[in-house]
């Protein structure tokens, strides 16, 4: 932020292009939530860079504060010109942290995040899946121990690059891997089982809308999911995103600043 006042005080022209994941709310108690993760990654006093439709959407109800928003499509997230068309694992991308500065209502708890590998371990025995675990990189310490009680499951701290390209599908429940999974034309599983946060906007009816997101809460409803996933060829990502690809869109960006 000290580069970023001093561009400001400058006059250098600069923007803001968000890594987190920031997208709109439903009621009060997203709006507090939503707008603290916002200010967290934003700069009040730049211009602010839109690379989905996601994020677009929480722009739009803060127009009073995001006046100057620019839709630029992908320029940070991993994308599908590097990955395979088709993976064969799950990607399970952990939104929960440390408790230091911990913001509760989009991130999952201890309790939850514990509880959901007990039944996807369950799932990958019972089922055959092939499920990988990324935990977010603030308690990325505690991967080999987890793979010691979990040994259904595979714990990785690989890059969520190489991890997308050996998935079909990515379950989280806010992870701005969603966007990185979407760009990567990788379906979403909003996994919420306590049915207290989702993340986006879904649509309900899957099989014929084909939807790249979907909110799931038990556990029968996710393993129907899965297969539906699995054996779908006809996701409609454009939703969600946007098209371009990120080298294209970074010109097409600097262009208007230079």
């Amino acid at each position: 932020s000290l580069i970023l006042d001093f561009a400001y005080k400058n006059r250098i022209p600069f923007f803001c292009i968000p890594h987190g994941t920031i997208s709109a709310y439903f009621n009060k108690f997203y709006k507090i939530y939503k707008k603290n993760i916002a200010e967290s990654i934003t700069y009040p006093k730049s211009i602010f860079i839109s690379q989905s439709k996601i994020s677009s959407w929480f722009y739009n109800k803060e127009k009073n504060f995001y006046k100057k928003t620019i839709l630029s499509g992908n320029i940070l997230f991993a994308e599908k010109s590097r990955i395979s068309n088709k993976g064969n694992s799950i990607l399970y991308a952990v939104t929960m942290k440390d408790f230091y500065n911990i913001q509760f209502l989009g991130v999952e708890m201890y309790y939850e995040y514990l509880d959901n590998l007990y039944i996807l371990n369950k799932l990958a025995k019972e089922k055959k899946l092939k499920i990988i675990v990324k935990n977010h990189p603030s308690i990325e310490n505690l991967t080999i121990k987890l793979q010691l009680l979990f040994k259904n499951l595979i714990f990785s701290d690989k890059k969520i690059q190489n991890l997308l390209n050996d998935a079909f599908c990515t379950v989280s429940f806010s992870s701005s891997v969603i966007e990185d999974s979407l760009y990567c034309k990788k379906p979403v599983i909003l996994l919420d089982r306590w049915n207290r946060y989702k993340h986006c906007k879904t649509t309900k009816k899957m099989k014929s809308k084909n939807p790249a997101i979907q909110y799931v809460t038990d556990e029968k409803k996710f393993i129907s999911c899965v297969e539906i996933l699995y054996k779908n060829k006809k996701t409609n990502f454009n939703y969600y995103t946007r098209s371009g690809s990120s080298k294209n869109n970074i010109t097409n960006l600097l262009d208007k600043f230079l």
